[in-house]
């Protein structure tokens, strides 16, 4: 009877020894991580980067699925009280699946390893005031940022550079808007004043891009090389939406490429670069210059195709959004 007695003791405390090594995040999680305060996701793998790994993955495709429910019903509201305002699709961004990297002050519980199914868990959650807190200022940046190119595309009159404001204005609504659907997710309630400001952006910022059509630019290129770097440019204006044209256009750019090539013993050299204007009716309207670092190989056709390669990426740069 003592044998039996001591044997129940044993497999009593046994088995609480058991379930008591068991995380309450795993047992409870709303118990543990109550929604109203936290985004969490649990996740189970062969290791603990595995683990973590896929929490993560967890977390950002829930981030995902609340966005693209939080905006759409946004959009559908907004067209229920206003017939005239712009469809859907010019009111709603593409919604794309938030990348891992974009997830911002995520912690980590202590894992969890099971012995007998040889697999290791954890719980990846965000603290919802506290990622608030980092993502106020980001967006109250972008939308100061934003307001004050929008006040210089009103002001400005020649079409060119308005037209380069405003795509100035697209790179910094795009950055607000990432910060906005994170802001969705997190308290969707306290985002009103965020929300009216991504429908009044998105609808001038929509009801001014059809002039970019309107613009017709000549290309002409000095010291090109197999009309590579005039094929370069002009695949960037088209990009933008910008018209090219042989003649009778409203602008002219001009780019003169110096390639400064040389021999050095057995070694070529080239230390590529470009300078670039663009007039209208009335003069100058904008330049870019720039040049390359310098390239040095045994051989002359690689100097080449590395001078050519080189300078397209400064081309590349030169004509990105934060500076045409």
């Amino acid at each position: 009877m003592k044998k039996f007695f001591f044997s129940i003791l044993f497999l009593v405390s046994y088995v609480n020894l058991l379930f008591s090594a068991v995380p309450k995040w795993i047992t409870d999680l709303e118990k543990e991580f109550p929604s109203e305060k936290y985004i969490r996701a649990v996740a189970e793998g062969n290791s603990l980067e595995e683990a973590k790994k896929y929490a993560l993955a967890e977390l950002s495709s829930y981030f995902s699925q609340t966005i693209e429910s939080s905006v759409e019903a946004t959009a559908i509201m907004q067209n229920e009280k206003n017939s005239n305002i712009l469809s859907n699709e010019k009111i709603n961004q593409k919604v794309s699946t938030k990348s891992i990297a974009n997830l911002f002050s995520v912690h980590f519980t202590q894992e969890y390893n099971n012995k007998k199914k040889k697999t290791c868990s954890i719980c990846a959650y965000l603290i919802r005031e506290e990622a608030w807190s980092i993502l106020i200022p980001k967006i109250d940046i972008c939308v100061s940022n934003c307001k004050k190119i929008l006040e210089l595309i009103d002001k400005e009159n020649e079409l060119l550079l308005k037209m380069i404001l405003l795509t100035n204005a697209e790179s910094q609504y795009s950055d607000f808007y990432n910060l906005y659907e994170m802001a969705l997710v997190i308290y969707p309630n306290k985002c009103n004043e965020f929300s009216s400001f991504a429908k009044n952006t998105i609808e001038y910022l929509t009801s001014i891009s059809y002039l970019r059509k309107n613009i017709s630019i000549q290309v002409n290129i000095n010291g090109d090389k197999n009309n590579t770097i005039r094929m370069k440019i002009t695949n960037l204006l088209e990009q933008k939406d910008f018209k090219i044209t042989s003649q009778n256009s409203m602008y002219s750019l001009k780019a003169s490429i110096e390639w400064n090539e040389s021999q050095n013993n057995k070694l070529y050299l080239s230390y590529p670069r470009i300078e670039i204007s663009i007039d209208g009716q009335n003069g100058l309207v904008k330049s870019l210059s720039g040049e390359c670092e310098k390239i040095a190989t045994s051989n002359k056709s690689a100097t080449e195709r590395t001078a050519i390669f080189k300078l397209e990426k400064l081309i590349e740069e030169l004509f990105s959004s934060k500076k045409f």
